[in-house]
């Protein structure tokens, strides 16, 4: 019998084998334990066993272990591709996930540099009245004629008094009974 003959194309493919023979009564059984390496499938390499005579064994023990380094070489063989397989895929999806990503970032990029979101945005000034004229930073001659800024306004605040005086109060508004805040201000501001 050549024995490491029969085992050689499973060691070339990294397997290492433990061979363990036991007395079991008047019989012999013989263990073949295979360790492969680590493979991403999680598939693993059963370990096999035969129990005979002594007799029996050595007349059969060479087409046996023929068979198991067949069977198991497939097994490696399988294994080692769906490693590839999957290295493969997951390459393929890291490139792909790369690439949305980038793609993601090139839409956002001009949107940036001068396009609007298409979300209309907020006037945070909405419902305070004001003077008409754009430039707040300029003093109005108008304004010294005791003119609250308001008139035709229906969500005035409060009333401006001429210099010297303290603000006071907003006028009561219609159905302003419970609903109304009590320091004077208008509810259209909140």
């Amino acid at each position: 019998m050549k024995l490491v003959q029969t085992l050689e194309p499973l060691l070339k493919q990294g397997v290492v084998l433990t061979l363990r023979f036991r007395a079991a009564d008047d019989k012999v059984r013989v263990e073949i334990l295979p360790e492969g390496k680590e493979n991403k499938a999680g598939i693993q390499l059963l370990p096999k066993s035969a129990c005979d005579t002594a007799a029996e064994l050595d007349a059969g023990l060479e087409g046996y272990f023929d068979k198991y380094v067949a069977s198991q070489c497939r097994t490696v063989s399988l294994a080692d591709s769906t490693d590839a397989e999957l290295a493969a895929a997951e390459k393929d999806a890291q490139d792909k996930a790369r690439k949305a990503l980038d793609d993601k970032r090139a839409a956002k990029s001009p949107a940036k540099a001068g396009k609007s979101s298409g979300k209309p945005k907020r006037d945070i000034t909405a419902g305070v009245s004001g003077s008409d004229d754009d430039n707040d930073n300029e003093d109005d001659e108008d304004d010294d004629h005791g003119s609250t800024g308001n008139e035709g306004d229906e969500d005035a605040g409060t009333t401006l008094k001429p210099s010297g005086a303290a603000p006071g109060p907003a006028p009561a508004q219609a159905g302003g009974g419970e609903g109304a805040p009590s320091d004077g201000l208008s509810s259209a501001l909140f």
